[in-house]
């Protein structure tokens, strides 16, 4: 067995004989905390669940993440959410090193030693309930929105009285006639 087998065996026994399904809450939030934890500040864009064929990966600024993952060589769950994480972490560490370099192993085992220390396995990564808001009744509703398009006619009546006033004060006595007049006598002088 060569050398790099050997230290990714060490990695891969870290993981118990059964590992529970991955959901896709789970998946971000691990996802979110382990991008923490190894990269000691959080991810500035979002995070969207993908399935199918993608990988865990970043594109265009949004984190996608793949809680089960069908493509070429997986194992599906927390497996490979902690490998393609620990990958996209050591290519941002360490970019010019090959994927499995030599610090890769070593980020991959920190991860697995995370989330086994943390008992998210034991499903204590679950997100907590949010509290649902009551939905106001189509009544209210109705109500609310004639009380606001009420006040807007109000503002905007009293904004055409004010725009009215403003135009016959500044309209010159005699009205628009007298003001051609004094303009043709002016063009004569």
């Amino acid at each position: 067995m060569t050398e790099r087998r050997a230290k990714y065996h060490a990695v891969n026994d870290q993981w118990p004989e059964t590992i529970p399904p991955l959901t896709g809450p789970e998946a971000i939030a691990a996802a979110k905390r382990l991008y923490r934890f190894t990269m000691k500040k959080s991810w500035r864009g979002k995070w969207k669940l993908v399935s199918g064929n993608r990988y865990t990966w970043t594109h265009q600024g949004v984190f996608c993440v793949n809680p089960n993952y069908t493509g070429r060589g997986a194992i599906n769950g927390w497996h490979d959410l902690v490998h393609f994480m620990s990958h996209y972490c050591h290519s941002r560490l360490w970019p010019r090193h090959k994927p499995h370099g030599p610090n890769h192993h070593h980020i991959e085992k920190e991860m697995v030693a995370y989330v086994l220390a943390h008992g998210w396995l034991e499903r204590k990564l679950k997100p907590k309930p949010s509290k649902a808001r009551p939905k106001p009744d189509a009544v209210a509703r109705l109500e609310a929105s004639e009380r606001r398009w009420t006040t807007k006619l109000r503002r905007a009546t009293t904004a055409l009285r004010k725009i009215a006033r403003q135009r016959a004060s500044q309209a010159p006595p005699g009205g628009q006639g007298a003001v051609r007049k004094q303009r043709n006598i002016i063009a004569t002088r």
